[in-house]
């Protein structure tokens, strides 16, 4: 179980760092906007295997957010300037 805790806490640490790095915030807000993060899931019309898919695909990214445990304000920040990219095409 050690071995196990020692790992789980050496990834997030990984994880944190990567995370914390220019390069590694341009990637998560590729995720968040590629992932279905911040657009709807279904679609009038798609099948239920679409809507799957792509809540699947929202869960890893949530989850890895949730994993890397960032201040919320991070996440408030990050949201914005997606927003903005979204909005004025940035």
């Amino acid at each position: 179980m050690q071995k196990i805790l020692e790992k789980r806490s050496a990834i997030h640490d990984d994880c944190q760092a990567i995370f914390s790095t220019a390069a590694g915030t341009r990637v998560l807000k590729h995720l968040i906007k590629s992932q279905y993060v911040v657009d709807p899931v279904y679609n009038k019309g798609q099948t239920c295997c679409d809507t799957a898919n792509k809540d699947g695909r929202r869960s890893v990214v949530l989850s890895l957010i949730k994993f890397i445990n960032k201040d919320p304000s991070y996440f408030h920040k990050l949201m914005d300037e997606i927003e903005q990219e979204i909005t004025y095409g940035n």
